[in-house]
């Protein structure tokens, strides 16, 4: 029994000691844990500010892993998510450091500001309210609860702290500024103009405070004031920016257009204004063709001394070339493009515009030859394919035609682009005689859209011309005839196609309501009608049809030979 007791007390001590010394050992293991910590900490702030943000975050996530207390990791963790924009990390780093640290200023200012950054603007609200309690004369926590405050909405509450501020701490141009902010929000004018006299007489050497007053002396409608105030920023800074369009627009609204035009030739010489500005602004007067007329003297003054101060700036081109067209100078205008797309320009807009010209005056080798040379900067614009098929297809040359449309086909994402190509395509096949290829064509454009009133007139007329399938040809133009019923060109197939039919009657109907719709200025249409009266033995009326057609310019072999003209 006595061995038994010693055997007990041996464990038991024995127990004893060992619990003893694993209490030390884990409270020896604590200690260095919480020094590695450290020690990871102080590298990582080490590589943060030795600009290796990506080392330093490894080291702080080691020190935090350490000791999950470690606050001041969490912090300078928070300000590198921050800086890499990683707002959220940021956020749950700011946020333990001030739950381990809550009476620290800096750390509750940092969870604060990292709300706001997320617009959890109650919870910021929360925080700086804490810390306001503690410490009302922080001018950070106040200046960040006014402008929370503004972003809600309670715009007088915010003034409100902007007010406690200036009361303890003076005037300051940043909080007045806000201020002022603010109550032009509420629409308070006369308030904004009280904080905007102040700024002027503390900060006089600032024009931007004059502008301000300025633009809110505009709003209140008294330009004269306005102009005095931006006239005063001017004599500071001759070129402010701000101080000369808030003048302009007075003088434009005082109907002073002599000095809104002196004033507009001073900004858009001013290099402190980007030119993509002017060229917006110029082409207001594009917009505005009234105006336009009116002072198209002063807007030509402008342009030119604008283009003249900038002549290498391309983005001026555009604008100009739109003011030589609206004021008809198609000379000058064309030979300002051909000069530009000559020396190395390839604005497609410059493009596009001397193309439009060209095809707009006939001069269609010109159109042809700038098309390719377009279409060689800019192979995927199915619209410089179509323009130089149609200058193509204008001197005959048909093959061409369907060749630079063809090429066009892989370019075209819309299927109403599509169905023009095709009807394109079989008119050119046409014109070439190749009716199987030209119907085969608009076959696939009808597939595509069955209701194209251009490729079911075409069809259906060019059916009629070879009598084939004129059932199926009269089917189609009532189609569109039920969409144009009073299109003297679609009358006119239709009463074609009933000629064809042997249906005389009818066809003398329709064609009279063709001649109606503007019919009798067409040499076709005429020589048409006179075909009809004949089959209907009205000869007389008819020679007299054939005549008002070779009257209109028809030279063809039939109806000299109808009219028997001897040349």
């Amino acid at each position: 029994m006595m061995k038994k007791q010693i055997l007990f007390i041996v464990a038991v001590s024995f127990c004893i000691t060992s619990c003893s010394s694993s209490y030390n050992s884990m409270k020896s293991l604590s200690k260095n844990a919480k020094l590695m910590s450290d020690m990871n900490y102080y590298e990582g702030v080490k590589q943060y500010y030795g600009g290796s943000a990506d080392n330093a975050i490894r080291f702080l996530n080691k020190a935090v892993s350490l000791n999950k207390e470690n606050d001041a990791a969490y912090f300078i963790l928070s300000q590198i998510y921050q800086g890499k924009n990683k707002r959220v990390e940021a956020l749950k780093n700011a946020e333990l450091a001030y739950t381990y640290s809550p009476d620290n200023k800096d750390y509750g200012l940092n969870y604060a500001q990292s709300l706001q950054r997320l617009n959890r603007l109650d919870s910021a609200l929360t925080v700086y309210n804490q810390f306001i309690t503690k410490d009302s004369s922080n001018t950070d926590l106040l200046l960040n609860m006014s402008l929370i405050y503004g972003v809600k909405g309670d715009m007088v509450r915010s003034i409100k702290l902007y007010d406690e501020f200036s009361t303890k701490y003076g005037s300051n141009e940043t909080i007045l500024e806000n201020k002022q902010k603010l109550y032009l929000q509420l629409n308070q004018l006369d308030s904004a103009i009280s904080v905007g006299t102040k700024l002027v007489e503390l900060f006089p050497e600032n024009p931007r405070h004059l502008t301000i007053l300025a633009d809110i002396y505009a709003n209140k409608g008294n330009d004269s004031l306005a102009i005095d105030y931006n006239l005063k920023a001017l004599e500071l800074v001759p070129t402010y920016p701000l101080a000369q369009i808030g003048l302009s627009d007075a003088y434009r609204r005082e109907a002073r257009y002599t000095d809104y035009f002196r004033t507009l030739n001073r900004i858009f010489g001013n290099d402190e204004i980007k030119n993509s500005d002017k060229v917006a602004y110029f082409n207001q007067f594009l917009e505005n063709k009234q105006f336009y007329q009116v002072f198209y003297p002063n807007i030509d003054t402008l342009i030119n001394s604008f283009i003249a101060t900038y002549p290498k700036d391309t983005s001026i081109y555009p604008i100009y070339a739109d003011h030589l067209a609206k004021m008809g100078k198609l000379t000058d205008l064309n030979s300002f493009l051909k000069t530009k797309l000559d020396s190395g320009s390839r604005d497609s807009s410059l493009f596009f515009k001397f193309i439009e010209l060209n095809l707009y005056t006939k001069r269609y080798d010109t159109t042809s030859f700038y098309a390719s040379k377009a279409i060689a900067y800019y192979p995927k614009l199915v619209k410089l394919y179509l323009y130089k098929s149609y200058a193509l297809f204008q001197r005959k040359d048909f093959d061409s035609t369907i060749l630079v449309l063809k090429t066009a086909l892989p370019y075209v994402n819309s299927d109403s682009v599509k169905v023009d190509i095709l009807s394109m395509i079989g008119d050119s096949y046409h014109s070439l005689k190749n009716d199987k290829q030209a119907f085969a064509y608009y076959d696939e454009a009808l597939s595509i859209n069955p209701n194209n009133i251009q490729v079911l007139n075409n069809y259906s007329y060019y059916l009629s011309l070879i009598d084939k399938d004129l059932k199926k040809a009269l089917k189609m133009i009532n189609v569109v005839l039920k969409k144009e019923p009073n299109n003297s060109t679609y009358l006119d197939t239709k009463a074609w196609l009933l000629y064809k039919l042997g249906k005389y009657e009818e066809a003398k109907t329709v064609m009279r309501q063709a001649l109606i719709y503007g019919g009798n200025e067409s040499d076709t249409i005429l020589e048409h009608y006179g075909d009809i009266l004949l089959k209907l033995n009205e000869v007389e009326t008819a020679k007299l049809y054939w005549q008002m057609s070779y009257d209109r310019g028809n030279r063809s072999d039939e109806i000299v030979k109808k009219l028997n003209i001897k040349q």
